[in-house]
């Protein structure tokens, strides 16, 4: 089973972290919706359902810097 298969689409159209349904334990979740001019980020415990949104090299750029550590937190 891939990773897409696992990930839960909301009535909105917001994809669930995969990690976050198989550790259901997890307090900490976001839902991602891409279009195709942005991607649009929101915390799935947010009952106003609050929405962030980046451009496509924004989100890029995040996860880029996410992959090389930059927001690793440190003691």
């Amino acid at each position: 089973m891939n990773r897409r298969s696992k990930q839960q689409t909301d009535e909105d159209g917001f994809r669930k972290s995969s990690w976050s349904i198989t550790n259901p334990a997890s307090r900490f979740c976001v839902s991602v919706k891409r279009t195709d001019t942005q991607v649009m980020v929101r915390d799935t415990k947010d009952p106003a359902k609050t929405t962030l949104a980046f451009t496509h090299d924004e989100w890029g750029a995040f996860i880029k810097g996410v992959k090389n550590g930059e927001f690793d937190l440190k003691s």
